[in-house]
């Protein structure tokens, strides 16, 4: 068959079956049914019952019911965490930095960080544990700054276990790149530099050449998570889109 008969053939088969529902699960036990809308590209929809159909984007998860959500999510943890901060309630005052955008009202269980810590051969400085433990996942104002003369931004604190870009995942991403047998990251820019808390030092450091993923030829920024937080809370830039 000629590569021209293929594509009419597969446009014929769109053609015929645009709109129609296929069910599958996506292991054999689950009780969550997926739903294939055939000739529709990114529709993430479920369903229960193969009668009620659900879309992620848009139901989730206050058109769940309490029961729903519960199997759902303990079927579909990837995707539980993808939306998990529709989940959590949001928090603006009285927060202690003024970076800080909002964060959520979570809490991680007691001894993560140590454990995270053993994990990778590292401690984290008094005021970092004290930032995860009040404002992991937050968001922050973006912070621009110069340092012997060259300009640095950091618009993102990574957070620890949650989320999409956790200092978990992003360790798993760059461990071919001395992540972590030296640093541990800790933060980022919009265009995806990283900046790396030293476990030798204490100090926070990117690589020099721009927008490199990984460290392969350390900068010192600054002496310690302090000094940071110090450069960050006077050099807040709002950016208006």
């Amino acid at each position: 068959m000629s590569e021209e008969s293929k594509i009419m053939e597969l446009m014929e088969f769109y053609e015929k079956y645009a709109g129609h529902k296929e069910f599958y699960k996506k292991h054999k036990n689950d009780k969550v049914w997926w739903v294939h809308n055939i000739g529709v590209i990114g529709r993430l929809d479920v369903s229960f019952d193969k009668k009620k159909i659900l879309n992620l984007w848009q139901d989730y998860p206050d058109n769940f019911t309490k029961e729903e959500k519960e199997l759902f999510d303990k079927e579909n943890p990837y995707w539980a965490n993808f939306f998990r901060d529709r989940c959590l309630e949001v928090k603006k005052d009285g927060l202690k930095y003024k970076f800080l955008k909002y964060t959520y009202v979570s809490e991680l269980e007691e001894g993560y960080l140590d454990k995270l810590q053993e994990k990778y051969g590292f401690v984290y400085p008094g005021i970092l544990r004290d930032y995860y433990e009040n404002y992991n996942e937050s968001a922050i104002e973006t912070c621009e700054f110069d340092v012997d003369g060259k300009k640095y931004m950091i618009n993102n604190i990574l957070s620890v276990k949650y989320g999409n870009e956790s200092v978990e995942q992003c360790i798993k991403d760059q461990k071919s790149k001395l992540i972590p047998k030296l640093f541990i990251p800790f933060a980022r820019d919009f265009e995806g530099r990283f900046f790396y808390l030293s476990k030798k030092d204490g100090g926070i450091y990117t690589d020099e050449k721009e927008y490199e993923f990984g460290i392969k030829r350390p900068i010192k920024i600054c002496d310690s998570v302090s000094e940071l937080f110090e450069i960050m809370e006077k050099n807040i830039k709002i950016y208006e889109f």
